[in-house]
């Protein structure tokens, strides 16, 4: 595991330090979502870091509060932190194969200027509005109690 990261500024320290991440448990390994950013693997048995992939740069904000989501074989998770100017306002969902951490997609949860699926006529809007839209969480892993 890597050490814990050297924070820079109040707000990335703040957001580092409320993470409140679940686990996801799939075949042999246990999945989590870290507040600098990062989702990890550990194997199940031994907890020895099977793969730790950086998805985005925790110093502008962005971090991990919720758990990662197990669907056919991908880790999925919702970024957060993107409320702020540096983060380019708008939050992501990712999607990483559960066995390598490569991740397949990524998906924008407000429209980029340069989305292929951005309708004709919204380019404009989208970017005299770049640095207003920030996005909501994206994605909340129900627990039980």
């Amino acid at each position: 595991m890597q050490p814990r990261p050297e924070l820079k500024g109040s707000y990335v320290k703040r957001q580092l330090l409320r993470s409140r991440n679940a686990i996801a448990l799939y075949g042999d390994k246990v999945y989590l979502a870290t507040g600098d950013a990062r989702l990890v693997a550990l194997d199940a048995r031994t907890g020895k870091v099977m793969w730790n992939v950086q998805v985005a740069d925790y110093n502008p904000g962005f971090n991990y509060t919720a758990g990662p989501l197990i669907v056919k074989n991908m880790v999925i998770a919702g970024i957060s932190g993107c409320t702020t100017p540096d983060t380019g306002g708008g939050c992501f969902l990712t999607a990483h194969d559960a066995e390598t951490g490569k991740e397949l997609w990524r998906l924008h949860t407000i429209a980029r200027p340069d989305d292929p699926t951005t309708k004709p006529g919204r380019e404009s809007r989208l970017r005299s509005a770049k640095a207003a839209p920030c996005g909501a969480r994206a994605l909340t892993i129900p627990s039980s109690t």
